[in-house]
């Protein structure tokens, strides 16, 4: 389900900005411009790897990708929008450096949720490139397949769980040839997939076999085909832009009542701050918690605080009882007669 996306406009010279934890934003002389349907799913930010990225990312305030990419799916997550396809469900739960239990793709566990199905999706997040026209990262490879093999006793559901990949950096036609792939890969047979991209080339393209082979190339030798197919059909590469930030922050207005961007902008803030501060622990957030959380600082309107409503029921239906029991008592009074 395609959700429109917002920019912030420039502002003009002399018009005040705002600065919030590091992120610049514009006064309330910016407009927030409405885009059309870029066609690509709206999701959260862009991550580092825990080796060859630097301790900062870009941006302000000392946060780093990977903080703004689960600040992303929390946004996400109060909006009840759907970070991968309708069909998975939306985010329950967000757990934050999962390889203390078993997992391999460990900087973020998205639990997924429609009605009683759920989805666990396991994502790795780099800012640098780590899918070319000649395939994914070597090491990318090896831990999308040790996750798959359950190697470190992740429990992997392969009928179900996925596998997912954000980058910083990937051109277009590498991603739009990967997509392609991948609901190639999600709406057929493994079989057929894996004669397909093996045969004479007619059905299928050179950067297409590309990829796929290069997903075959574990350190364990040449997996599979046709158990590379499958693999294929769980993993999903998504892409963060630093430039999406504005997106948020509209995103993040919907949410707060009055849908004032300086207030979606002090929302962005604290939920990036939040998982700062929630990462380094292991830490986890659920909607009820998130909520918990921001409610004393923010008033969701999505999410309306009903505590002071349902305290003045409380003391109205107490009110009646004690009517009730006092008129009972009158009515049923011993009376004394002359």
């Amino acid at each position: 389900m395609a959700s429109l996306l917002y920019k912030l406009e420039t502002p003009e010279a002399g018009n005040d900005s705002l600065h919030l934890a590091g992120f610049r934003i514009a006064s309330r002389k910016t407009q927030v411009k409405k885009l059309s349907g870029t066609g690509q799913r709206s999701i959260l930010a862009a991550v580092m790897s825990k080796e060859s990225a630097p301790t900062k990312a870009t941006g302000g305030g000392g946060y780093t990708f990977a903080d703004k990419v689960a600040g992303g799916f929390l946004a996400q997550m109060l909006k009840r929008r759907f970070p991968l396809e309708p069909d998975l469900g939306v985010i329950a739960e967000l757990h934050f450096e999962t390889r203390d239990i078993g997992h391999v793709l460990d900087d973020l566990m998205l639990v997924l949720k429609r009605g009683l199905d759920v989805t666990n999706c396991f994502v790795s997040v780099k800012s640098n490139r780590q899918l070319t026209k000649e395939g994914f990262n070597k090491e990318f490879v090896q831990d999308a397949w040790n996750e798959w093999k359950g190697s470190s006793g992740s429990g992997f559901d392969r009928s179900k769980d996925i596998l997912g990949l954000i980058v910083g950096q990937i051109d277009d036609p590498t991603l739009q040839e990967w997509q392609t792939l991948q609901k190639q890969a999600s709406s057929t047979t493994p079989e057929r997939l894996s004669a397909r991209l093996q045969g004479d080339g007619k059905s299928s393209n050179k950067i297409q076999r590309a990829i796929f082979d290069g997903l075959r190339q574990s350190a364990d030798g040449e997996m599979d085909a046709v158990e590379t197919a499958r693999l294929a059909a769980r993993v999903r590469v998504l892409r963060f832009s630093d430039a999406n930030e504005g997106d948020f922050i509209s995103s993040c207005a919907e949410i707060v009542r009055g849908g004032r961007v300086e207030d979606g902008a002090k929302l962005w803030a604290r939920l990036v701050q939040l998982v700062s501060e929630n990462r380094a622990t292991g830490g986890y957030f659920g909607l009820p918690k998130l909520i918990h959380v921001l409610r004393p600082d923010f008033d969701l309107q999505d999410h309306p605080d009903l505590r002071a409503d349902a305290s003045k029921l409380d003391v109205v239906f107490l009110g009646k009882h004690q009517w009730r029991s006092r008129r009972d008592r009158h009515h049923h009074s011993p009376r004394s007669f002359g």
